[in-house]
């Protein structure tokens, strides 16, 4: 019955010693009846106890309400946040300025790689 051989040991020593159940106690129902009926109604009103049905439906349409208003801050702060996020359009002057910077820096891009010359020192000013 089992997927594992290693576990026949086990399922025999289990079967072998298996505990008996108890048998019900007879009277065990109109022992919890008892104690309820002897209960305290002031421990049964308690703050613990169900609200009454208006309360109830009081307490669901408040939820409601928090839930919808939450909903609704959500919507907007996306709403806005998504905006903010967008970038505004350059006007004439800045696309003017842009095309300046960029064809005055244009030259040092696509001029020759600079020689070896440029860039190292003359071996003779080598410090020792």
């Amino acid at each position: 019955m089992s997927l594992f051989p290693d576990d026949q040991p086990l399922t025999e020593f289990l079967q072998q010693h298996k505990p008996t159940v108890p048998a019900a106690a007879p009277s065990l129902e109109d022992q919890i009846v008892a104690v309820i009926e002897a209960t305290p109604q002031e421990l049964t009103n308690s703050p613990r106890a169900l609200p009454p049905r208006s309360q109830v439906v009081w307490l669901t349409r408040s939820r409601l309400a928090k839930v919808s208003v939450g909903i609704a801050a959500g919507v907007v702060a996306t709403v806005v946040g998504y905006r903010m996020l967008l970038p505004s359009q350059p006007n004439e002057a800045e696309v003017a300025e842009l095309e300046a910077f960029i064809q005055s820096t244009w030259d040092g891009t696509v001029a020759d790689s600079p020689t070896d010359e440029q860039i190292l020192p003359p071996p003779d000013s080598a410090v020792n």
